[in-house]
C-alpha cells in the first residue's frame, strides 16, 4: 500500500490580508488522501530496480548531424548512449525532440521540462547546425539528470524506438487518466507526504512567477550586450595577434633592418625557439577565450526561464479545468434533481429515451464527473506542492551552480591567458635589451 497525504493548516493560521490567503480560503478545508494498492512483490521489485538505476551513471550524447537532401531538406542527429537498460543508438530529427518534449509537458504537469532551442526552418549553416546540436545534447543531459523523467515511458520510447515516425509512435502511447497521473506522482513524489499547503506556498509561487517576468527583459538586454562584448573581444584578439605576429615583425624588417642592418631583430627574427613557441601559445590560447560562454549562459537562461514559466502555468491550467468541471457537474446535478422531481428539462424534452433510462444515464454522468473533479482537485494540490517544494528550489540551485561553474572556467582561462601574455612580454623585454 502507498499513501500520499497533503495537509492544509488550520483556518486560524491563515492570513486574511493576502491574495494568497483569499485563494486559500476558497479551497476545501480538508485533508486529501490518495490511496493506491499494489502487489507487494511487484512494488519491492520496482523499488529495487529504481535503486539500481540511481547508482548507474547515464551517458548520453547527440552527435553526427547529417543533412538529408530532398524536396524538403532537414537535419538528423544521432542520439547515442548507455544506461541501466543497456546501450541505445537512434537517429532523430529536431521535430522528434519537440514531440517528446511536448508529450512530457502533458504527462508531467508541474514538472520542469528542459527547453529546446527555437525552431528555425531551412537553415543549413554549419555553425547553426552545431549550435543546435549542443542545445539538443544539453536537453538530453538535463533529462538524464532527473531519473523519473529519463526512465519515463515517453523518453525511453524516444531513445529506443527504431521507427521513422517517432512523433506518431509517441502519440500512440496510452492516454493518461487523472487517476493514472495521481498514481505516477504518488510514486515519484512520495516524499511530499505530509507537506502543508498554506498562504506561504501560494506566495512563493506567485512571487517567483513575478520574478521571472521581471528579469526577462533585463536578460534580453544583457544578451545583446554579451553578444557585442564577444564580437569586440574577438576583434581585439585578432588585432592583438596581428600586432605581435605581423605589424611589429614587418616594421622591423621594413624600417629597422634598413636603417640599422646590424641591429638584432626582436620579433622578425626571434632569438630562440622558446620565444617563438610562447608567441604561438599566446595566439592559440587567445582563440579559446571564454567570453562566448557568458553569452551562451544568458541565452540558455532565457530559454530555461520560459520552460519554468510553462511549468508554473500548468497550475493555473488545472485550476481553470477544475472550475469548468465543477460548473459542468453542478449544472448536470441540478438537471438530475429536476428530473427526479418530475420536471421537464430541455434535454428530456428532446430525448427519445424513456425518462427512467435518461435519469439513470445522467446520474452516472454526474457520479463520474464528481469522481473526476475529486481527482483534479487533488492534482491541483499535488502540482502546487511539486512546484513549491521541488521545482522552484531546484531551479534556483541550478542557476547558482551553473553560474559558479562557468565563472570558474572563465576566470581560469583569463588568468592563464594573462599569465602567458605577461611571460611573452617579459621575454620580449629581455630580447630587446
Amino acid at each position: 500500500f502507498f499513501f500520499l497525504m497533503i495537509r492544509r493548516p488550520p483556518r486560524s493560521t491563515q492570513s486574511r490580508s493576502s491574495a494568497a490567503s483569499d485563494v486559500y480560503k476558497r479551497q476545501t478545508q480538508s485533508t486529501w488522501g490518495i490511496t493506491f494498492q499494489r502487489q507487494n512483490c511487484m512494488e519491492t521489485s520496482t523499488e529495487s530496480q529504481a535503486n539500481l538505476r540511481e547508482q548507474f551513471s547515464i551517458k548520453i550524447n547527440v552527435c553526427e548531424p547529417r543533412i538529408i537532401e530532398g524536396l524538403n531538406k532537414y537535419v538528423t542527429y544521432s542520439v547515442k548512449g548507455v544506461d541501466f537498460d543497456g546501450p541505445f543508438d537512434v537517429v532523430r530529427r529536431f521535430s522528434d525532440f519537440a514531440a517528446v518534449r511536448n508529450l512530457m509537458l502533458t504527462r508531467w504537469p508541474g514538472c520542469y521540462i528542459p527547453p529546446l532551442p527555437p525552431k528555425k526552418t531551412f537553415n543549413m549553416n554549419p555553425t547553426f547546425i552545431e549550435e543546435r546540436r549542443v542545445y539538443l545534447e544539453r536537453f538530453c543531459i538535463a533529462i538524464a539528470s532527473v531519473q523519473y523523467l529519463y526512465y519515463s515511458e515517453e523518453f525511453q520510447a524516444f531513445i529506443r524506438t527504431n521507427t521513422s515516425d517517432v512523433e506518431k509512435f509517441l502519440n500512440s502511447l496510452p492516454k493518461q487518466s487523472y487517476d493514472d497521473l495521481l498514481a505516477r506522482y504518488s510514486k515519484v513524489f512520495s516524499f511530499l507526504g505530509g507537506k502543508e499547503i498554506g498562504p506561504e506556498l501560494y506566495h512563493k509561487l506567485d512571487d517567483f512567477g513575478k520574478f521571472l517576468q521581471r528579469i526577462t527583459p533585463a536578460l534580453k538586454a544583457q544578451k545583446k550586450m554579451a553578444k557585442i562584448a564577444v564580437k569586440a573581444r574577438k576583434e581585439y584578439i585578432e588585432q592583438y595577434n596581428n600586432m605581435l605576429n605581423q605589424l611589429l615583425p614587418d616594421y622591423e624588417r621594413l624600417v629597422i633592418n634598413e636603417v640599422a642592418p646590424s641591429t638584432e631583430m626582436v620579433l622578425s627574427r626571434a632569438r630562440d625557439e622558446h620565444l617563438s613557441s610562447m608567441l604561438r601559445a599566446v595566439k592559440e590560447d587567445s582563440e579559446k577565450h571564454g567570453w562566448e560562454s557568458v553569452y551562451l549562459l544568458i541565452k540558455s537562461e532565457l530559454l530555461e526561464i520560459e520552460a519554468m514559466q510553462e511549468a508554473l502555468k500548468t497550475r493555473s491550467n488545472f485550476q481553470d479545468l477544475k472550475i469548468r468541471k465543477a460548473e459542468k457537474e453542478k449544472g448536470e446535478e441540478l438537471e438530475v434533481n429536476k428530473l427526479k422531481a418530475g420536471a421537464t428539462t430541455l434535454r428530456s424534452l428532446f430525448s427519445r429515451r424513456p425518462a427512467g433510462e435518461l435519469l439513470d444515464n445522467m446520474q452516472r454522468s454526474v457520479d463520474q464527473r464528481k469522481k473526476e473533479l475529486e481527482s483534479i482537485t487533488i492534482l491541483c494540490d499535488v502540482i502546487l506542492c511539486v512546484l513549491g517544494y521541488v521545482e522552484i528550489d531546484k531551479f534556483k540551485r541550478i542557476r547558482v551552480e551553473k553560474y559558479r561553474k562557468i565563472f570558474a572556467e572563465l576566470a581560469e582561462k583569463e588568468h592563464l591567458f594573462s599569465q602567458k601574455i605577461t611571460d611573452v612580454w617579459g621575454a620580449l623585454k629581455e630580447a630587446n635589451n
